[in-house]
């Protein structure tokens, strides 16, 4: 279910994003833009595939507080190193040349993680 809302988070945000920012910067005098059909669906298809993976970030945290691994407080003590962590994953894995999209992946990771973080705190766990 994360997977697929990753997935579709992905196609109707991520995706236009990029090939917006892709056409926007692109001075029509000096070049015109000629997407590739493999550099294109290879990019849909990497970024689709690590968005599912990135949405199952609230049930990692939730099942490592289930575990007994960690605890809420850990994770909120240590938030600015997941957030970096973050930044740096989002760098690492990024199919795309622009650098936009790894802040976007970044954001993303952020908000799921505080979010869950959030949802822990109302629930009392």
């Amino acid at each position: 279910m994360l997977g697929t809302i990753g997935m579709a988070f992905s196609h109707f945000v991520i995706i236009p994003a990029i090939m917006r920012y892709f056409t926007v910067y692109t001075d029509e005098n000096v070049a015109t833009v000629a997407y590739g059909l493999e550099s294109t669906f290879s990019l849909i298809i990497v970024l689709m595939g690590y968005m599912a993976v990135i949405f199952q970030i609230p049930l990692f945290i939730m099942l490592a507080i289930m575990m007994g691994i960690v605890t809420r407080q850990w994770l909120e003590d240590k938030r600015l190193l997941f957030w970096g962590g973050f930044l740096t994953i989002a760098f690492l894995v990024n199919p795309d040349p622009t650098g936009m999209t790894p802040f976007i992946i970044a954001a993303t990771m952020i908000v799921l993680y505080e979010g869950t973080l959030a949802l822990l705190r109302w629930t009392g766990n």
